[in-house]
């Protein structure tokens, strides 16, 4: 008992005896009659201290449940929308085919197919033949190709400790929360080093021994205890965990960019420029659109409706007809019109 709390339970004993001791004298019960009065004041009186100390108790929890309410509302507050047992929400799943293996804490989930998002902590697997488009929520569009295995450390940071990832900073038909590139940071551990980007659509695919890192558009750094190189656009630089680097030209389309086509989340159009699904089309594919001014007010003005889920390449060969207009493929560029 708290030693306060005993101190006035004293003094409201002497008040008591002093208020009785100045009461006029009263004819004393009999004997047997006085044994069971003593009995039932002491019972009274027990009761009294019980309730004393039972009502200190239960304000003591009451004020101890309101702490861990306000904790609570504070952590959840904190962690967001996101229900994952306690995982911060770092991607939403867009589109998935194959095997596709969701793990916290080195256990898969019970229906993996059902995964809407993925929290920091844990891991992804895909199988053969399979394939996964993340929407990054810093911005940007993650794919992870098949046989590949990604551990999601953070908002800004994964492991990829084998396989094959794509990362476009500014995927084009696909809604990003952010439309500056330079924001959109995701950083990519690896045995050999750690990847940075700088606006920029790029591959990292790794054995657990060499990396390598393939540029599309921007620039991206590699750093780590034997190597601090950046590769530029056309360029695959390759790192062997024991350090040694070689950098060679590449093309920026086809090859061992084939396999993105395959994990580009769907195109929806309701009655937008023709212009949109060119752009998604050359991001997509990694080819530049090429046409003349007359062209490209045509295509700014004139629309297209519905949703286009195929590869886009394949996108490009079935809908371009639709429109009426010219088009081919010519030195790596999509060239439209006469």
């Amino acid at each position: 008992m708290n030693p306060m709390n005993q101190e006035q339970d004293l003094r409201s004993e002497r008040a008591l005896e002093e208020l009785l001791g100045k009461a006029e004298p009263r004819p004393l019960p009999p004997q047997q009659d006085e044994q069971v009065i003593r009995r039932a004041v002491h019972a009274e009186w027990d009761q009294v201290m019980k309730r004393r100390i039972r009502n200190r108790r239960l304000t003591n929890f009451a004020l101890a449940a309101s702490v861990l309410v306000v904790v609570l509302l504070t952590l959840n507050a904190l962690r967001g929308p996101f229900d994952g047992g306690g995982l911060q929400q770092v991607a939403n799943i867009q589109k998935q085919f194959g095997v596709i293996k969701v793990l916290s804490n080195r256990q898969s989930g019970p229906d993996d197919n059902d995964v809407s998002a993925i929290g920091s902590g844990q891991s992804i697997e895909t199988g053969d033949e399979s394939g996964l488009t993340l929407a990054w929520n810093a911005g940007g569009s993650l794919r992870l190709d098949q046989n590949t295995r990604v551990e999601f450390e953070s908002g800004s940071q994964i492991y990829l400790r084998s396989g094959r990832i794509y990362f476009d900073s500014m995927p084009s038909g696909i809604p990003s929360v952010l439309t500056d590139p330079d924001k959109a940071r995701l950083a990519i551990r690896t045995d050999a080093g750690t990847v940075r980007h700088f606006g920029t659509q790029f591959i990292a695919q790794t054995d657990g021994n060499n990396l390598s890192v393939l540029v599309r558009e921007g620039r991206v750094s590699v750093k780590g205890t034997h190597v601090n190189e950046t590769a530029m656009v056309g360029q695959k630089l390759t790192v062997t965990r024991d350090g040694r680097i070689t950098v060679r030209i590449i093309e920026v389309s086809g090859g061992d960019w084939q396999w993105i086509e395959k994990t580009s989340p769907s195109l929806t159009l309701d009655n937008r420029p023709i212009i949109e699904f060119l752009t998604w089309v050359s991001r997509e594919t990694g080819q530049p659109l090429r046409m003349s001014q007359r062209v490209k007010e045509i295509v700014s003005k004139e629309t297209m409706h519905g949703v286009y889920d195929e590869e886009p390449s394949h996108a490009l060969r079935l809908y371009m007809p639709i429109t009426g207009l010219a088009w081919r493929i010519e030195g790596g560029e999509i060239v439209v019109g006469d």
